[in-house]
């Protein structure tokens, strides 16, 4: 048997003055309004006070009830009211006893969340909308699914399953600006696991007696209920004199409608007017905007043309660069007092305004690449990664043009030494005013490593059918760190202050990198596959040839 809808019960209480039915209502709702008024004044008794009154005022006020009022959302709100109207004629009696009460109340609970909200849930419920009260009040105090709520507010369901995810998130703002900070799930989940207690047994017995049977109450009962309901009759006529104020209003404005009737046809005109100048100033607005987009097509097409003619002319430089590398290359093997070095392939390019530019920007990627995640372990901001990248291009560029100056016979093998020392010194200066000196260290101790990461990456991209294993990748990392860093940093691509010195220095450099390699093979062979082996090899192979190759392009002829 289907249970009667709470409208039908009050018509029957009204028409019939049926102790059932009220009684029934009473026995669906006794718990949230005895919930609501412990929330309110934390005292068990009182709150029994509290819900006889409420269900009194309810006996009094049913046959104004409307059949489109919501039942349980109008029982919270009279609820509340009636709560508060207790608390301001007791609050300064129970005051100390209450906050007493409402402490042990947190002391007990198990739900953080719950503790949160407890002191604030009724006045945050109030300060909603009545749909939105309605919709928290029945899906969530009364416990009800979507479907029961869609058919009491008279929505589809799926209407009523978006009033109800708004209701919460408006309550949830008002509980953050209270101080209360949930997600919608944290609410809902201790709205209806905690908001709802147990009214003592005798309660709803009580209840119905006093307010259709006409017990004999207390007098604090009957000073109560006369309260309330004098609230929620000022309520209504505070309603009445908002209404009579919009009535006067629009009877002033009737009025001086007249008034404002001389003076339309000037608007009329103005309006006209101002229509017009709007048509101009629309047709210059146009033109303007076709205005830019031309000059924006003019600008990236001459973009695009710079960047293909600083592609062009940087290929050709690299072609240029490569065949000094390799006359450079030869004249290592034999060196000649003799001879005037060749134009720098470097040198052509940083005398070229677009060609500089263009390296510098791949320069700085290049940084950027490489201490990507050395960045992000130090929680750089951004401005901070910039000028970090910053520094650390404009050391690059210098030591491209200290190596240039050196080639091209500007400044003497001394002067480059001295003057990549004072740029390495003001690059360290920088990165310790910027990093702190832990993240310096952490700076310098990510450099140290470099070149060992480097080795498991290039390694690791050369095999595709047989990668590394973790244990393989630690142990090679291992191996390449044991070797002194001024021998492995070529694997990170960086260059040696070598490059400054005579041919027979340089090498004799090279010769002991390549013992270095050796080494690192024969240990390697320990742990890597005769494929994994041979790929390593290449590695390195490659790493030294690539070396000379930067080297011998910087060089000076002697």
């Amino acid at each position: 048997m289907s249970t009667p809808p709470d409208v039908d019960l009050l018509h029957e209480f009204v028409a019939r003055n049926s102790q059932p039915a009220f009684a029934e209502l009473v026995s669906r709702y006794v718990n949230m309004v005895y919930s609501v008024a412990v929330r309110r004044v934390g005292n068990h008794h009182q709150a029994e006070e509290i819900t006889q009154a409420v269900f009194i005022i309810l006996a009094r006020k049913a046959r104004s009830l409307g059949r489109s009022t919501v039942l349980s959302g109008w029982l919270f709100h009279t609820a509340r009211l009636t709560a508060a109207n207790f608390q301001r004629s007791e609050i300064r009696r129970f005051h100390r006893e209450q906050e007493a009460f409402m402490q042990s109340q947190s002391t007990e609970s198990s739900a953080a969340d719950w503790q949160e909200i407890m002191p604030h849930l009724d006045d945050a419920i109030a300060g909603l909308g009545a749909r939105d009260r309605d919709a928290i009040v029945l899906r969530f105090i009364n416990g009800r699914d979507n479907h029961h709520v869609a058919a009491v507010l008279g929505v589809t369901e799926g209407a009523a399953q978006v009033r109800v995810s708004r209701a919460v998130e408006k309550l949830r703002k008002i509980l953050a600006r209270r101080g209360v900070a949930l997600s919608a799930a944290g609410l809902t989940g201790a709205i209806a696991a905690h908001s709802v207690q147990a009214a003592p047994a005798a309660l709803a017995a009580s209840v119905t007696a006093g307010a259709i049977q006409g017990a004999v109450l207390a007098a604090s009962t009957v000073t109560l209920v006369k309260g309330t309901l004098n609230l929620m009759a000022w309520s209504k006529t505070q309603i009445t004199i908002g209404l009579a104020l919009i009535a006067v209003v629009g009877y002033q404005y009737a009025r001086s409608s007249a008034q404002n009737s001389q003076l339309a046809a000037v608007r009329a005109q103005l309006t006209q007017a101002q229509q017009q100048l709007d048509a101009q100033a629309d047709a210059l607005r146009k033109i303007a905007e076709e205005n830019s987009a031309l000059a924006e097509d003019k600008r990236n097409a001459e973009a695009a043309a710079a960047r293909l003619r600083a592609e062009k002319q940087l290929a050709n430089a690299n072609a240029a660069s490569a065949a000094t590398r390799n006359a450079a290359s030869n004249s290592t093997a034999s060196p000649s007092s003799d001879t005037t070095p060749p134009a720098s392939g470097l040198a052509r390019i940083l005398a070229d305004p677009v060609l500089k530019q263009y390296l510098v920007r791949k320069e700085f990627d290049k940084m950027r690449t490489r201490y990507e995640s050395l960045l992000t372990t130090l929680n750089l901001s951004a401005d901070q990664s910039d000028q970090f990248i910053q520094i650390l291009g404009n050391a690059r560029m210098t030591n491209i043009e200290i190596g240039v100056a050196f080639t091209q016979g500007q400044i003497s093998r001394a002067d480059a030494h001295q003057a990549a020392d004072a740029a390495a010194a003001s690059v360290a200066t920088q990165l310790q005013s910027l990093l702190g000196s832990a993240g310096y260290a952490q700076f310098q101790q990510y450099n140290q490593e470099l070149p060992a990461q480097t080795a498991v990456k290039l390694l690791n991209n050369q095999l595709t059918d047989n990668p590394l294993t973790a244990d393989q990748s630690t142990r090679l990392f291992q191996l390449v760190m044991t070797e002194p860093f001024h021998l492995t940093h070529g694997i990170a691509g960086d260059s040696d202050a070598v490059m400054f010195s005579s041919p027979e220095n340089v090498e004799n450099y090279f010769q002991q990198v390549a013992d270095s390699h050796q080494r690192l093979l024969q240990q390697a062979a320990g742990f890597l596959s005769a494929d994994q082996l041979s790929a390593f090899g290449t590695v390195l192979t490659n790493t030294l040839a690539d070396m000379r190759s930067r080297t011998a392009s910087l060089m000076q002829k002697q």
